[in-house]
């Protein structure tokens, strides 16, 4: 089935909310692999992602969990799962450019 228009738009929402979780998931668990490996002398990280993802990025941080609409029952489910910042002492800035903010 073609998607097309307002269909199409959800579509790539879900796909940029579910690209900023994974992203954040992931993030903890690379940086204790790089530093297990000797790759790294601590566990700080820096992840980089463009600007499109800042939203779903504090949204999913401030509640320390991912929660994302499904917009189908079996192709494109509602996904949520606990991010655990907080208990693993986890600390995440934001830094963007002044032009982007005034925006």
């Amino acid at each position: 089935m073609a998607r097309t228009g307002a269909s199409l738009d959800k579509f790539w929402n879900y796909l940029n909310e579910l690209r900023t979780a994974v992203i954040l998931r992931n993030t903890p668990y690379v940086a204790n692999r790089e530093y297990n490996l000797g790759r790294t002398e601590n566990l700080d990280s820096i992840v980089v992602i463009g600007q499109a993802h800042i939203d779903e990025l504090i949204q999913f941080v401030e509640n320390d969990k991912v929660h994302i609409k499904g917009i189908g029952r079996t192709l494109n489910p509602e996904i949520e799962f606990p991010l655990n910042f907080e208990k693993l002492g986890i600390g995440v800035n934001v830094i963007t450019p002044n032009n982007l903010i005034e925006n």
